[in-house]
């Protein structure tokens, strides 16, 4: 077998070992939008399991408001969209910032395997976290503060309407949006731990028939 061949036969080895972690990638991320992140934002099956609808509720419940739930919903569901979309964002957002880091090593002239380290997921994470963070700040002010008013029947005083609207407001921007990213650094990091060692545990295959290869290491 001639040098020619042999060197074709490495590049298989090698673009086969990249794909592999391509698709670990992929799959790693969509695991965490899919089933970590994008459940925050997804209507839940129960009502009581609705953290801004119940704490609206409850909240205009001890003003002696009822809401008309009607607008609620429709306004929630638009929140969710917005947010929802985003979350897809950030899908495509980390799957090419890693596989751009796969893509970038030079495997051809470096003999050891590619590894993924806490670092290398500083930035991305700190991006990731931004884009929802704004998305959802965003959607809370333009789907659901400014729909409130219309929500609260008219013959509600204002000072009533006014301190319930500010109540909601506090709610949303501080516990609520605190909350969902403390969930999301928690989801993100667990992701990114599975994702290091499903890297490694690929490249230890990888190096282990670059070293045990008998056609390989001839060519070496």
């Amino acid at each position: 077998m001639d040098e020619t061949m042999l060197q074709e036969i490495k590049n298989q080895h090698i673009n086969n070992y990249k794909k592999a972690l391509v698709e670990i990638i992929q799959n790693n991320t969509n695991a965490l939008v899919e089933d970590d992140v994008k459940p925050f934002f997804i209507k839940p099956p129960l009502d009581s399991m609705d953290l801004i609808r119940s704490k609206m509720i409850s909240l205009a419940k001890r003003k002696q408001i009822v809401l008309d739930t009607v607008l609620l919903d429709e306004a929630l569901d638009f929140y969710r969209n917005d947010v929802i979309m985003c979350c897809y964002k950030i899908n495509k957002m980390r799957i090419d910032y890693l596989i751009d880091k796969v893509n970038k090593y030079d495997l051809i002239n470096r003999k050891e395997a590619i590894n993924f380290y806490k670092k290398d997921f500083v930035a991305l994470n700190k991006n990731m976290k931004k884009t929802i963070k704004d998305q959802i700040s965003i959607s809370i002010e333009k789907k659901l503060i400014c729909k409130i008013k219309k929500m609260i029947p008219s013959n509600v005083l204002n000072d009533i309407s006014d301190n319930y609207i500010n109540e909601v407001t506090k709610y949303l921007k501080k516990q609520y949006q605190k909350q969902i990213l403390d969930l999301f650094d928690i989801k993100v990091l667990i992701k990114d731990t599975t994702l290091i060692n499903s890297i490694k545990e690929q490249g230890n295959h990888y190096t282990f028939t670059m070293k045990n290869s008998r056609l390989l290491n001839d060519f070496e």
